[in-house]
């Protein structure tokens, strides 16, 4: 926390923009779950003696009154976060997940470290997590869910797995739904490779290892999954790593030429081979064809071009904005009770880049709205990405919302930054790589005001 940005009593974690009250420790905005830990200090002259074995409780406050029956369907950023929001309170919760895992973990470490780690290390006592457990209708009048759950069954004789199917019905008072998005494949594909879960988790270095890997994709996704995978090339023992795009460079959709050109750059230092303007028309036998007649061969084929929302199961009275849930300022959907949060939902009349601390937000303010029936404004979240000595940051409007780009080049220091600005050329957004904390700066002047004067953003750095 040496870079965190101070604002009046909050403090800002610079690398990942997560906001704690300064006297309490406690958590402001996402990503942080958990609050800062507090120690005893005492006070010698001009000194400051923190005692390290003096560790602080967190005081929690609890209100045995509520009476809510909260069930969550979704395990992921939005749903974790109105989990503890809402029994951190003192209300008992259902977390309903169809993965297999024990509890809640991070997802933005799938596509970075390839490996399964748990949100938290402890699970508040009023939460229950229940796993392999799918959502198959809803009856909001009833307000009851029929799901079916996957269970141990350890006397099971035959092969296969000892597992068993049961139905069962489940009753709520309200109901969060926060199932995010399941994968889009290319044309002519069902399933494949994917980097979106923990099962993909489990099996992806075990199919990719020996291979000439192919990543179409340059989102987030795409560029984290092929820049980590060849980072760790000696583990994975990839023979070759491809990145196919339907761009000109890696993330210039988002954040423009000049980031895209340079991420371009730092990933082609890896080793990794760029096919740009190069949209997948079907796949053949380990073959990608492409729209412009070329064609491509792979080993092995990892699909990160986005997602599709997983609604399917919401019932007829629940409207929709294209394939996203619509729902208020509330996060309520038409029907009441029934809330929805994160990738799955289009706030009315609100405009937003859907990331995981914007999710957790969201799922906060659902549970605020449920507990208090007040509704919360959304905090100014930050975007962040890392992949070697890339630290990737970005906060506010982007190059599809802006009306004009300044770039800031210092290739000395590996500083890039780009101002998105309005038509008054005021900043209404920013992406830096390696320029902490000017994200975090900016995150708090635009809780402010909608805009940074340019002046006091070039003052930044």
């Amino acid at each position: 926390m040496q870079k965190a940005q101070r604002n009046e009593n909050e403090l800002r974690c610079h690398c990942h923009g997560a906001i704690f009250d300064l006297e309490s420790g406690a958590v402001r905005c996402a990503p942080a779950l958990k609050p800062l830990q507090k120690y005893k200090i005492r006070m010698d002259n001009d000194s400051i003696e923190v005692d390290l074995d003096k560790l602080l409780p967190q005081s929690t406050q609890r209100d045995d009154s509520i009476s809510e029956n909260v069930v969550i369907i979704g395990g992921g950023a939005a749903g974790a976060a109105a989990a503890e929001s809402l029994a951190s309170a003192g209300a008992y919760v259902k977390v309903l997940s169809k993965e297999s895992v024990a509890g809640p973990y991070d997802r933005t470490l799938i596509s970075k470290r390839f490996a399964e780690v748990p949100l938290t290390k402890e699970v508040n006592e009023n939460i229950s997590y229940l796993s392999s457990t799918e959502v198959l209708s809803i009856d909001p009048k009833a307000k009851l869910l029929r799901v079916k759950r996957i269970l141990p069954d350890p006397n099971k004789i035959g092969c296969g797995p000892k597992k068993k199917w049961t139905f069962e019905e489940m009753r709520y008072s309200k109901l969060i739904v926060a199932t995010g998005m399941r994968p889009r494949y290319l044309p002519g594909q069902s399933s494949g490779i994917t980097v979106y879960n923990s099962s993909d988790v489990e099996r992806l270095q075990e199919l990719v290892s020996g291979k000439r890997v192919t990543v179409v994709g340059g989102s987030y996704l795409g560029v984290e999954t092929a820049a980590n995978l060849v980072m760790l090339k000696k583990k994975n023992k990839l023979e070759s790593m491809t990145l196919v795009i339907g761009e000109d460079h890696p993330l210039s959709t988002p954040y423009g030429e000049m980031i895209g050109k340079v991420v371009r750059k730092k990933l082609e230092d890896f080793g990794i081979e760029i096919l740009s303007e190069s949209v997948v028309e079907k796949v053949e036998d380990e073959k990608l064809i492409f729209e412009h007649g070329s064609e491509h061969s792979f080993g092995a084929l990892i699909q990160c071009i986005g997602g599709i929302p997983v609604t399917s199961f919401l019932p007829e009275e629940v409207n929709f904005t294209g394939e996203l849930v619509s729902v208020n300022d509330k996060f309520q959907t038409s029907c009441e009770d029934i809330y929805a949060v994160g990738d799955c939902v289009k706030i009315d009349g609100v405009s937003y880049n859907p990331h995981w601390a914007a999710a957790q937000e969201m799922g906060k303010a659902a549970a605020t709205h449920i507990l208090t029936g007040d509704a919360t404004k959304l905090r100014q979240t930050m975007v962040w990405s890392s992949f070697g000595k890339v630290h990737l940051r970005s906060v506010g409007a982007r190059a599809d919302d802006c009306s004009s780009q300044k770039h800031y080049i210092d290739e000395t220091s590996d500083r890039y930054i780009t101002a998105f600005l309005n038509e008054n050329e005021h900043v209404i957004g920013c992406v830096t790589i390696n320029g902490d904390p000017v994200c975090a700066q900016v995150a708090n002047l635009l809780e402010i005001h909608d805009h940074v004067r340019l002046e006091a953003f070039e003052c930044l750095f």
